[in-house]
């Protein structure tokens, strides 16, 4: 994935109603770049730091890269590690808001994976891969999310699936890495029953850590609801200070979703929602002042979806303007299998969708749904995997 293999480039002009919004001017373009044939079979995840430079984790054929987006292609290829599952979920990236640490967590090992494993650059820049924990051939571990806080310390929310052959029920458990140092004990973070599922991590520009995640079943008044929770840097994540986050209209379920913390310290928690379990699926977005607490959610898919084979995990990025972009790969039960984006104008209190390119499409294959995004001061950046198995690149200019 050098310059050298970056093999197609492709200017998509936008619609007026999607140039009104993050303060973009009504001549911008957004642009869309093909990063390399060589991802074939592949997951992805995108992080900036405060620094303003992005970086990027990808697999192929159960091996973890890394790089960096400079100039819109990806340089200073570096193999991480090997042996890396992804089958139910990918690796997960964090940076240091300094940008002095990139860390990564995933899953190694059959089925969804036995080890919980991270992988980190440190400041001298070499990469380092070691065991965070282990569980027995009974249990299976998936769902691994990590935040890196501003004091350097790894946060890590991961899945277990318990006693896989009899009783299958999963929960979510926590550790915490000291900076430079060793990884504490394994802690029980959400109870058991009802099953708590999907945990998201982000590291704002200050250095606090965000999680989020999902029950399946029911807990007290609350059933099928999703959860905030935060904690300082140098700090502890606590599911006792947790927040419910509300369901949108006409949904019975809040599910999986990603969450952006922008630099007035303003939640985007962004909300794949049903009208029933695996029955119509919509995507919402909710946002949590500083202080205050989660908004009724308002319908980024402007309707329930009509899909096929997917249940699409929608990312989520905003501007301190109050704007707001939720991406996602969705496919249609017609065969329009497609990366999609919807933006939110907030003087307008307006959701407007978009196709974000037709050509490039999603592959309808397990795993292959997911849109990454982040921000920079100037830039919004989104990686998907294409139908060609090809990494694809958005970059849009984002104007404060």
């Amino acid at each position: 994935m050098s310059d050298s293999k970056k093999t197609g480039l492709r200017l998509i002009l936008t619609t007026l109603a999607i140039l009104s919004v993050m303060a973009i001017p009504a001549a911008a373009q957004y642009l869309i770049y093909d990063l390399g044939p060589d991802v074939t079979v592949v997951t992805q995840d995108i992080r900036a730091d405060n620094t303003n430079a992005v970086h990027l984790v990808w697999t192929n054929k159960g091996v973890l890269y890394y790089g960096r987006i400079v100039n819109n292609a990806v340089t200073g290829k570096v193999q991480v590690a090997t042996g890396v599952s992804t089958r139910f979920w990918r690796p997960y990236v964090s940076v240091r808001p300094d940008g002095k640490s990139v860390n990564v967590a995933w899953c190694q090992g059959g089925g969804n994976g036995n080890k919980l494993m991270h992988s980190w650059r440190d400041s001298t820049g070499r990469w380092r891969t070691q065991t965070v924990y282990q569980a027995s051939s009974t249990k299976q571990l998936s769902m691994p999310a990590c935040a890196v806080d501003g004091a350097g310390q790894v946060h890590v929310l991961f899945g277990v699936f318990n006693n896989v052959k009899n009783d299958m029920w999963f929960t979510i458990y926590y550790k915490k890495r000291a900076a430079g140092g060793a990884w504490g004990a394994l802690q029980a973070f959400a109870p058991k029953f009802p099953e708590h599922t999907f945990p998201m991590m982000f590291t704002d520009s200050t250095g606090r850590v965000h999680a989020t995640w999902c029950i399946v079943g029911k807990m007290g008044a609350d059933k099928n609801d999703a959860y905030y929770c935060t904690a300082p840097s140098g700090g502890k994540l606590s599911y006792a200070s947790k927040v419910k986050i509300p369901k949108g209209p006409e949904l019975t379920l809040n599910g999986f979703g990603e969450i952006y913390v922008d630099r007035n310290g303003v939640v985007h928690r962004s909300i794949g929602g049903w009208s029933g379990p695996l029955q119509k699926m919509c995507i919402d977005h909710s946002k949590k002042l500083p202080g205050g607490s989660f908004s009724v959610p308002t319908r980024a898919s402007i309707d329930f979806l009509d899909l096929g084979h997917c249940d699409p995990v929608p990312a989520v990025v905003a501007a301190e303007d109050g704007t707001a972009v939720v991406a996602w790969g969705q496919v249609g039960t017609d065969g329009s299998n497609e990366v999609k984006a919807s933006f939110y104008d907030p003087v307008r209190r307006t959701w407007t969708l978009n196709t974000v390119d037709p050509a490039a499409g999603i592959p309808e294959q397990e795993g292959a749904y997911r849109v990454a995004m982040t921000r920079t001061d100037t830039d919004l950046y989104g990686v998907w995997r294409a139908s060609t198995g090809h990494l694809m690149l958005f970059v849009m200019p984002v104007i404060q």
